[in-house]
């Protein structure tokens, strides 16, 4: 067996690894929070203009006041069952933050969700069934925050992750190509592949152009590798509320 045919079943083996791989770490029950995005409101306008002044019910905002747009999703292959609607996902944002105001949008009907806040801490309950890629997604008012995606979460759901990873998709979320496997797999067999056949004498021979190509070779598939397992959780996320945005757009 030539050099050509044992790189090119390197290549092949080398996707389908990275494939399985990805899919052995998806866990059967995951818990993501998806960053969308905050803005300040009227930072700094009391100061130049004092007849300014943010309210919020009758009562007086700080300058220092931020809405929050995030949500919570189930990207486990499985159900997660069981639930009791009692702060199963608590929300832990920096000290000396407070939350004024919150609203939850479930991602569908059957989604039920209980939701409070006190001080820095919001939590969100779920009632007895938290199906596979469901999600709901907030809105916060809060004072005193500097860094909007310093935020902690913590959850009282057997047999899932401990940690919640928080995913920023950003607001213009839609508009972003979750294919760089696809533009990685394509130079592989465009550009990779026909480079093999072309300098396989020299391959066989081994030399420095062996081990440049080699190197090119293993440095994307590397890169796949590491897209592929890091990336997967932020591509889930990405397709289920692209899939939810044309869904609501057909209605």
């Amino acid at each position: 067996m030539n050099a050509v045919v044992i790189t090119i079943i390197s290549i092949i083996a080398s996707a389908v690894i990275s494939f399985l791989i990805a899919k052995w770490q998806m866990r059967r029950k995951k818990i993501v929070h998806f960053f969308v995005n905050s803005y300040e409101i009227g930072k700094g306008l009391s100061i130049e203009f004092p007849e300014f002044q943010l309210t919020y019910k009758g009562e007086g905002l700080p300058d220092n006041v931020c809405v929050i747009k995030g949500g919570i999703m189930n990207i486990g292959k499985k159900d997660i069952d069981g639930l009791k609607g009692e702060s199963d996902i608590i929300m832990n944002l920096p000290k000396g933050c407070n939350v004024r105001a919150l609203k939850v949008h479930p991602s569908n009907e059957n989604l039920w969700i209980q939701s409070g806040f006190n001080g820095n801490t919001i939590d969100f309950g779920i009632k007895e069934l938290f199906v596979s890629d469901e999600y709901f997604d907030y809105t916060a008012i809060v004072e005193n925050i500097d860094n909007p995606q310093n935020i902690k979460f913590s959850h009282r759901i057997k047999d899932t992750k401990k940690e919640i990873k928080n995913i920023v998709v950003g607001p213009d979320f839609i508009k972003k190509d979750s294919g760089i496997l696809k533009s990685i797999s394509t130079y592989l067999i465009l550009f990779g592949i026909p480079a093999v056949l072309y300098f396989w004498k020299w391959l066989e021979e081994g030399g420095l152009l062996y081990i440049v190509l080699l190197a090119f070779f293993a440095f994307f598939l590397i890169f796949s590798l590491y897209f592929v397992i890091i990336m997967e959780d932020n591509r889930h996320v990405l397709k289920v509320l692209k899939r939810a945005q044309n869904e609501s757009k057909k209605k």
